[in-house]
């Protein structure tokens, strides 16, 4: 249900079902949006005084006109949805569905879920150099598709073909983590940078999240127009940067920094983690033969050893002798390294 139309107190569509001149409960008068809103109001009261001055007929014949106008009101104001063969269109070779999906990990996905994203949004992704990925959190046998988990996939696989290892022999430290073995893709579509967003280049965490910050509102969305969660998450970082600059001087906490950087929305909705970097990069490069993080490095939502405020970090995906996953606090500066923007909506 949209945001205009929650406001109308009490009524919800498994409600309209239940409704009836009998039992019928209008609610008062609130602040409105719009004129829509006041129309529907209207007919629910309408319905209400048919209903205690004993006009059943009346009353049943309102609150039917009430649903068909709520249904057509709360359909205009959804995105138009987008099907597959449309977003194939537009993405072209950075669409990554189902069957891409198949080919990198041997997974048949039958619950597609619908794309959440606009026409629009896709031509601006695509603009932007970004590609459309379904992951999926769960293996063919329904086991969950952890790095580890992963490695058993793709390892036989790129041995048979040459590719290399997936990761680097010393893994000691990657072994010992407690995402190595739990931390799974979050399930559903998203819209990934191929490349490190440039305002995150050469920065420590808090000037790339501060980086990230300014692309979301300059340059991700059409016509700048930022939707509201990502302005609420934007909000929340920027009141909580001064404490954060503090914590990461000379007299701060990294770990606690840490903390709080790991839970804010902004962290949650773009930095995609540890096990989505791998499992894009595999995905994008079973099926397009380009290498994503080739001579780069990111830093991902994912806590390599939270109890030291460090974050995980990833570089030179696909080389021979294996990727390298590593840590750094928030205090690390990679020349070569910065945030890859993976909005989820």
């Amino acid at each position: 249900m949209s945001e205009q139309l929650s406001k109308i107190d009490g009524i919800t569509e498994e409600e309209l079902g239940k409704i009836n001149p009998g039992d019928a409960e209008v609610p008062e008068p609130i602040e409105l949006e719009n004129e829509e809103d006041q129309g529907l109001i209207n007919l629910l009261q309408q319905a209400q005084s048919a209903e205690k001055s004993g006009d059943l007929e009346t009353a049943n014949t309102l609150l039917a006109q009430y649903r068909t106008e709520y249904q057509n009101i709360k359909e205009s104001r959804l995105p138009e949805k987008i099907s597959f063969a449309e977003a194939k269109e537009i993405m072209g070779s950075d669409f990554m569905g189902p069957d891409e999906i198949q080919k990198a990990f041997d997974v048949e996905v039958t619950d597609v879920p619908q794309i959440p994203f606009s026409k629009e949004e896709l031509e601006k992704a695509k603009e932007l150099g970004q590609f459309l990925i379904l992951r999926v959190d769960k293996d063919q046998k329904g086991t969950n598709l952890t790095l580890k988990r992963i490695e058993e996939i793709i390892q036989p696989k790129w041995e048979a073909s040459g590719k290399g290892k997936l990761f680097r022999d010393d893994r000691w430290s990657l072994e010992r983590s407690e995402f190595f073995d739990n931390e799974t893709p979050r399930a559903g579509w998203a819209l990934t940078s191929k490349e490190i967003v440039e305002d995150t280049r050469y920065k420590e965490l808090l000037g790339q999240m501060s980086g990230m910050t300014d692309y979301l509102e300059k340059e991700v969305f059409p016509n700048n127009e930022v939707p509201d969660d990502f302005k609420k998450a934007i909000a929340e970082f920027k009141a909580e940067e001064g404490k954060l600059i503090d914590l990461t001087g000379p007299n701060g906490n990294l770990s606690e920094a840490a903390e709080i950087i790991g839970k804010l929305k902004i962290t949650e909705i773009v930095i995609p983690s540890a096990s989505e970097v791998f499992y894009d990069a595999i995905t994008f490069y079973e099926n397009t033969g380009k290498k994503l993080l080739d001579g780069y490095c990111c830093t991902t939502s994912t806590h390599f050893f939270p109890s030291h405020g460090t974050f995980v970090w990833i570089s030179w995906f696909g080389q021979p002798d294996g990727t390298t996953v590593n840590s750094t606090d928030l205090k690390g500066l990679a020349t070569n390294g910065g945030l890859l923007l993976s909005r989820r909506s």
